[in-house]
């Protein structure tokens, strides 16, 4: 008789690395990079996103996303961790008029992972 149960993959949590506040930056299989932390869709399996990361960055308030599509479309998202908010979808002109993330370079999320520190 086989049992089933919930097996946790990543006890010591080493597929997350920490950006700013309570967002972090987990790596999946396969390279698929998701953004977990607060104010993200209710229910989604997405973190706080709707579909993983392409592209990030972020300066000592704001984390800039390229949410790749996860059925909700793809475009740039500006990640508030100071209130906990995700902006809707925004084109890159939207982000260029963006005072707040001016200074914010964007960089894959590979990259982005090697320049985390892995402890928590």
């Amino acid at each position: 008789m086989a049992s089933s149960g919930c097996v946790d993959q990543d006890p010591f949590g080493l597929n997350y690395r920490t950006i700013l506040g309570k967002y972090e930056l987990n790596q999946f299989e396969g390279g698929v990079y998701y953004l977990d932390g607060p104010g993200g869709p209710d229910g989604g399996g997405w973190g706080c996103l709707e579909g993983t990361v392409g592209k990030i960055g972020w300066n000592d308030r704001y984390i800039v996303v390229w949410q790749r599509d996860g059925g909700s479309g793809e475009g740039w998202r500006i990640v508030d961790s100071q209130l906990k908010t995700v902006s809707p979808l925004l084109s890159d002109a939207d982000l260029d008029t963006a005072p707040e993330v001016q200074d914010v370079e964007t960089m894959s999320p590979g990259r982005a992972w090697r320049g985390l520190s892995w402890w928590r």
